[in-house]
C-alpha cells in the first residue's frame, strides 16, 4: 500500500526558490547583448547564490565547517587542472597554426 506524505514548506524557502528562479531568466535575458551581459552575470551569480543558500540552509547536506572546509581545498586544487587546460589550449592552437603553413 502507498501512502503520500505531504511536507510543508515554509513561505521563506518557496519566495527564495522564486526570486532565484526571477533571477535565472533576467540572467538570460541580460545574456542576450554584449552591453548587458556584465548585468545578466551577475544577476545569473545572485540567483545561484540565493539558491544554493536556500537548499543549504533547509536540508541536512553539509554542515557549515564542512562547507567552510571544502573551499579552499577548491581553490588551491582548481589552479592545477586550470593550468594543465590552458597549456593544452595553446598547444592545440599551435599545432592548428603549424598545419596551415
Amino acid at each position: 500500500m502507498h501512502t503520500d506524505v505531504i511536507v510543508a514548506v515554509p513561505a521563506w524557502v518557496l519566495l527564495a526558490y522564486l526570486i532565484s528562479g526571477v533571477c535565472f531568466i533576467l540572467a538570460l535575458r541580460g545574456l542576450s547583448s554584449p552591453e548587458s551581459s556584465r548585468r545578466g552575470n551577475l544577476t545569473g551569480m545572485a540567483g545561484m547564490t540565493i539558491a544554493v543558500v536556500t537548499t543549504l540552509a533547509t536540508h541536512e547536506i553539509a554542515s557549515l565547517p564542512e562547507i567552510i572546509g571544502a573551499t579552499p581545498v577548491r581553490e588551491i586544487t582548481q589552479p592545477v587542472w586550470w593550468q594543465k587546460f590552458c597549456a593544452l589550449s595553446r598547444n592545440a592552437v599551435k599545432f592548428v597554426k603549424m598545419l596551415k603553413c
